[in-house]
């Protein structure tokens, strides 16, 4: 089997998913601190708080993964990771303009398309390579998501203390940007065609 057809579209489908991992790593890491200056609510502890509201953004992740499992089965997958990044770019450009209720239903909404990206992702990859080779490059496939991506928390560190926690998020709506343009690409020359 000749590997050069499909380089490409891996290389594509790999770098939309390192910038998937730094926004993965921006969400997980600075979630719980943005939560906590940005929500004014009553409550009994600042870090309870953040506690509880982040486990109430990311349990509407959980829906989108069983979406994105569900759909991925019966829609081009091409199309739903267009989708899933489309729909990411303004959401995180409003995660890091809003706050207070605004800010929690804007997280909701990203974290269940964010989420629903990962199984999508996970089956687009597997349309392009050969049987023999999936295990290899899941491994290598993962190794970048969350292996590169987290690197991107010193970097969105540096961001949050230099210009401030809502940065990281509108950096990170710039990651969706450039992994929604890798998937642009990706469609313009390369759709799977089952065989």
């Amino acid at each position: 089997m000749s590997w050069k057809p499909i380089i490409l579209p891996i290389t594509l489908i790999f770098s939309a998913q390192i910038f998937s991992g730094f926004i993965y790593r921006a969400l997980v890491t600075f979630l719980p601190l943005y939560l906590s200056e940005r929500i004014h609510l009553t409550f009994p502890s600042t870090l309870l708080a953040a506690g509880s509201f982040t486990s109430i953004v990311l349990l509407f992740g959980v829906g989108g993964q069983f979406l994105g499992g569900y759909l991925s089965e019966r829609r081009s997958r091409e199309s739903l990771t267009f989708l899933v990044l489309l729909v990411s770019v303004p959401l995180l450009l409003a995660m890091g303009n809003s706050s207070d209720m605004i800010l929690m239903i804007t997280a909701a909404v990203f974290a269940f398309f964010h989420f629903m990206g990962q199984p999508v992702g996970n089956v687009l990859l597997v349309d392009y390579i050969p049987s023999l080779w999936r295990g290899r490059i899941f491994g290598f496939y993962f190794f970048c998501n969350y292996g590169i991506g987290s690197f991107s928390a010193s970097l969105l560190g540096y961001i949050a203390e230099r210009l401030g926690v809502q940065w990281v998020f509108l950096v990170s709506a710039g990651f969706a940007g450039l992994a929604l343009l890798c998937i642009i690409f990706k469609l313009r020359r390369y759709v799977y065609v089952p065989t």
